[in-house]
């Protein structure tokens, strides 16, 4: 700072804080202005809808009361009554563990409301907020049972695996093991084709389960809080005192003052000090500061390391402020691959022997089917017949009363 600027500044400075208001910047405007009313404060306390969970096969889920607050709230209590049919599994309890199932859920909560009287609180009187719900607990995977079936004459029939999931699970895969007896007949199988018998078939089933992990995700930005042209109140603590030093009129000493306030970091600024001198006591400064960054303030601190003050300053570059945000983020992954068994009697029936079967493209039927059919005159010849051994059958019957059932009529001849 040039020393006629130093000189001259504290000169002026001294008169025009005469009329400065005490610690605000000089430069001011007359505006009208309406003080801020606190909004009333809104105490919320609320009951979710427990959401249905879903558990590995045989397992339990843990669950509780899903409480949401707003405002100053202290929470006595958070419980949960748990009701299957007529019975009551859980009473008043925080938690539960459940299998899968249908449930009856009650969920209650005692709560007092806060609110400040000076430096003491105030709380209310308990309140209490319940909700009843039906909850369903999951199971991943239902290995079901395999129904009977009936193979065709002197053929198999197919079994698969009858395995149904929970909306949001992973099948990785479902295989049989099949026995008859000491036999085993199929290992590991997605189908598996078996003759008319009795059998043993195990179903494995390997699935996942979604797991939801909620954080809290913290981002920070630095938004701006000062310009030149506006004025900051900062804290300010010298942390130098320069040597006394003669300008034009008076001595003076040049203090490094290390400033924060609502900004991020801190901010060192410069303030000269009149030295009491001849010089000074006759232009009425001694002890007067001229701040650097705002040559019109009336604040004055002492020439000492560790002495503070408050003034406004007109920082010569932006100052910020890092504001800090957080949300919840909840992230979805998934659980081991877990193994479910069952193991269940499958029955598998003897097909009847069909009263017709179709021409081999020679005059012969197959043995067991001696009624020869014409398909395109709809006459059947039996054995005998004056045609028979002449006709190159369609289709082949076990009896005429067969071949009548079919829609055929007998030869006449």
């Amino acid at each position: 700072m040039a020393v006629m600027a130093a000189a001259s500044s504290l000169v002026l400075g001294s008169a025009l804080a005469a009329v400065a208001a005490p610690g605000a910047p000089s430069i001011a405007t007359t505006s009208n202005v309406r003080a801020a009313v606190p909004a009333a404060t809104i105490f919320k306390v609320a009951l979710g809808t427990i959401a249905s969970p879903i558990v590995r096969v045989g397992g339990s889920a843990t669950v509780a009361p899903k409480v949401t607050t707003s405002g100053s709230v202290d929470l006595r209590s958070k419980t949960i009554t748990v009701f299957q049919g007529k019975k009551t599994l859980v009473r008043a309890k925080g938690t539960a563990k459940l299998k899968a199932g249908t449930y009856t859920v009650s969920s209650v909560v005692k709560y007092r409301t806060i609110s400040s009287a000076g430096a003491s609180k105030k709380y209310s009187a308990v309140k209490t907020v319940s909700k009843k719900q039906k909850l369903v607990v999951r199971s991943a995977v239902y290995i079901k049972a395999i129904s009977g079936k009936t193979a065709p004459y002197r053929g198999k029939a197919t079994i698969k695996p009858n395995v149904s999931r929970a909306s949001g699970v992973q099948l990785s895969s479902s295989r049989l093991t099949v026995k008859q007896g000491a036999k085993k007949i199929a290992t590991n199988r997605t189908s598996v084709a078996l003759k008319a018998g009795t059998y043993r078939a195990t179903t494995t089933a390997k699935y996942r389960i979604p797991v939801y992990k909620t954080t809290t995700v913290k981002s920070s930005v630095a938004k701006p809080v000062s310009v030149p042209s506006k004025g900051l109140k900062m804290t300010c603590k010298v942390a130098k005192v320069g040597a006394q030093e003669d300008y034009y009129y008076f001595p003076t000493r040049e203090l490094a003052l290390k400033c924060t306030g609502a900004f991020s970091g801190s901010y060192t600024t410069y303030a000269d000090y009149a030295v009491d001198s001849a010089e000074a006591r006759d232009l009425g400064i001694v002890g007067q500061l001229n701040w650097w960054d705002n040559e019109d303030s009336p604040v004055a601190v002492k020439p000492v390391v560790g002495a503070t003050a408050t003034p406004y300053l007109y920082p010569d570059r932006p100052l910020r402020q890092t504001v800090t945000t957080s949300k919840r983020v909840t992230k979805k992954s998934w659980s081991p691959t877990y193994t479910a068994t069952k193991t269940q009697t499958v029955k598998i029936k003897a097909g009847k022997k069909p009263n017709h079967v179709y021409g081999t493209g020679s005059y012969n039927c197959p043995a067991g089917y001696p009624i020869k059919g014409n398909a395109s005159s709809m006459i059947y010849h039996a054995p005998r017949g004056a045609f028979y051994t002449r006709t190159n059958p369609e289709e082949c019957f076990s009896s005429t009363a067969a071949a009548r059932s079919h829609g055929y009529r007998a030869s006449k001849r």
